[in-house]
C-alpha cells in the first residue's frame, strides 16, 4: 500500500510531499501498522525514514481478555456484542495462547506447539459470538457460534478457476470453529510438557442450497456430540452449520484429534503403512487415448496459491469404473504459502488443500475429455445436495517431496438444467496413501446467460 500526502501549509515552492509505503501490519500482540516514509521537497528528497510503527493499546489497567462471564466491545453482525474478536483470534494464532484463554482454563506449557488458528489470508474465523459448555469431564453438548465476514472479492474465488466459493474455502469456514472450541473447552491444554497439536481425521458435508457469500457475513455453528481421550490423544465429533442470512447453506459433521507428537509420527496412512499404488501405475507400458494436457494456461484454469496441477494425465473411459481417469503429481516446496499460515510451530499442509486439488483434477478430466463440449461456457460449480466424505490419515510437511492424487469417475448424470459428475480419488504423500475422498460432485451449467448478464 502506498499513500501521498502534501502539507496543506506550504507553498508550492516549499511544499514537502510525504510518501508512506506501508510493509506490514497486523492485530498480534496489538494491533500495529509499519511503513517506509519518504519526504520531499520540490522533487528533491530531503529524509527517508525506515520501519517506522505504530501501535494501538488499551488504556492502563483495562482487560481486553476474553471471559466467559463477561462480553467485549465487539459487535457481531447481527449487533450482538462478541465473546471473543479478532484480536483475541489472532493472538491464538500467532501470540500467548495461555495468557489469552487464562479464563477459560488455559495454563502454561512447556512447548509453544499447541492446536491454533491459521493466519492471515487462511484465517476464516473472525469473532466468536457465544459459546455454551456442556458438562464435565468430556463437555459433550458444548456449542460455539462464530462469524466469517466473506470479503467482496475473496482471493480463493479469483484463484479456484471455477464459479462460486471453492471446496477448499467452504471446509476451512466449516472446520477452523472446532479448533476454537478446542481452545475455549479447554481441550488444547491438555499433555502441557509434549508438543500437541489438532488434525482433522475425517468427515462429510453437503451443499444444502447455491450461495454467493461473497460481502456476506457467514454464521458458523459448531455442537460438540462426544470427546474420547486416549493415551496421548483426544477423539472429538462434532456437527457444524454454515448459515447465511439465517438460512443454512452447509452442513455436516467431522471427526478431529488432538495429538503429541509421537502418536502422530505413528500414523501410518489408509494402507497399514504398505505402499498402494495410483490406478495409472499399475497399468503396464503406454494406455490407449491417454492425454496430458496443460492445465496451466487457458480458461477455467486455477492460478496462484491455488494453481494445484502440475503435471496431469486423464484417460478417458479409465478408472475402476470405466468412466473416465484423471492422476495429477505436484511437489512440495519448503516454502509452499500455506505452511507459513497452516500453523505457527506447526507448518503442515492443510487436508483441505488436497479435496481442492481432486476437485480440480476432476474438472480438468470433464474438459479434456469432451464431457462438458455440449455446455456453452461451461461453468463448475459444487453440486447441492452431493454429500462429501473424506479420510485423513497422515500429514504432508516440509520435508516430503510430492503429492499425487487421482479420481476415478463413477458417473456422469444429465439433470435438468446441470450436467453432474461424480467420482472418488485418493491422495498420496510420496508413497503412502494418506487421503480418500468419496463423492466429489461437480456440477456444470451454462454460463453463457451469466456471461451476457455481466
Amino acid at each position: 500500500m502506498r499513500i501521498e500526502m502534501l502539507d496543506p501549509a506550504a507553498t508550492d515552492a516549499s511544499a514537502l510531499r510525504f510518501t508512506v509505503e506501508v510493509t506490514g501490519l497486523g492485530l498480534a500482540p496489538r494491533p500495529y501498522v509499519t511503513a517506509d516514509c519518504e519526504v520531499t521537497a520540490a522533487g528533491r528528497t530531503v529524509a527517508r525514514l525506515r520501519d517506522v510503527g505504530v501501535t494501538v493499546r488499551e488504556r492502563p489497567g483495562a482487560d481486553v481478555t476474553p471471559h466467559p462471564g463477561r462480553t467485549g466491545c465487539r459487535r457481531s453482525a447481527s449487533g450482538g456484542r462478541a465473546v471473543v474478536d479478532e484480536l483475541h483470534l489472532a493472538r491464538m494464532a500467532e501470540g500467548d495462547q495461555a495468557e489469552v484463554f487464562a479464563a477459560y482454563g488455559a495454563r502454561p506449557t512447556a512447548t509453544p506447539t499447541r492446536p491454533r488458528l491459521p493466519r492471515g489470508d487462511l484465517r476464516m474465523l473472525d469473532r466468536c459470538t457465544g459459546t455454551e459448555a456442556g458438562p464435565a469431564p468430556d463437555r459433550a453438548g458444548s456449542r460455539l457460534t462464530a462469524e466469517y465476514d466473506v470479503p467482496a472479492d475473496p482471493w480463493y474465488c479469483r484463484e479456484s478457476g471455477a464459479a462460486g466459493v471453492p471446496p477448499f474455502a467452504l471446509m476451512e469456514m466449516a472446520l477452523q470453529p472446532l479448533g476454537l472450541l478446542g481452545g475455549l473447552s479447554g481441550t488444547a491444554w491438555e499433555y502441557p510438557e509434549q508438543d500437541f497439536v489438532c488434525r482433522n481425521l475425517g468427515g462429510r458435508a453437503t451443499l444444502l442450497r447455491e450461495v454467493d457469500p461473497r460481502a456476506m457475513t457467514v454464521s458458523q455453528d459448531v455442537l460438540l456430540r462426544s470427546s474420547v481421550p486416549l493415551p496421548g490423544a483426544v477423539i472429538q465429533r462434532c456437527d457444524f452449520e454454515l448459515s447465511t442470512g439465517g438460512a443454512a447453506f452447509c452442513a455436516g459433521e467431522a471427526t478431529h484429534g488432538y495429538f503429541t507428537a509421537e502418536v502422530l509420527a505413528a500414523q501410518q496412512g489408509l494402507d497399514g503403512g504398505r505402499y498402494v499404488a495410483p490406478w495409472l501405475e499399475r497399468r503396464p507400458g503406454r494406455l490407449a487415448g491417454a492425454l496430458r494436457p496443460d492445465t496451466r494456461h487457458g480458461p477455467r484454469v486455477s492460478t496462484g496459491r491455488l494453481a494445484l496441477l502440475d503435471d496431469v494425465v486423464v484417460v478417458p473411459g479409465g478408472g475402476d469404473h470405466g468412466a473416465g481417469y484423471v492422476w495429477c503429481d505436484k511437489p512440495v516446496r519448503d516454502d509452499d504459502w500455506f505452511f507459513d499460515q497452516h500453523f505457527a510451530h506447526d507448518p503442515v499442509l492443510p487436508g483441505s488443500v488436497g479435496v481442492q486439488m481432486l476437485f480440480q483434477a476432476v474438472q480438468a478430466c470433464a474438459v479434456h475429455t469432451g464431457l462438458v463440449d455440449h455446455v456453452p461456457s461451461p461453468r463448475f460449480t459444487l453440486a447441492v445436495g452431493e454429500e462429501l466424505r473424506w479420510s485423513y490419515r497422515g500429514q504432508i510437511l516440509r520435508h516430503h517431496r510430492r503429492v499425487r492424487g487421482e479420481a476415478h469417475l463413477r458417473e456422469v448424470r444429465r439433470e435438468h438444467d446441470r450436467l453432474l459428475v461424480l467420482a472418488d480419488g485418493s491422495v498420496w504423500r510420496d508413497d503412502l496413501r494418506i487421503y480418500q475422498v468419496d463423492n466429489i460432485a461437480l456440477a456444470v451449467r451454462s454460463g453463457a446467460g451469466r456471461e451476457a448478464a455481466r
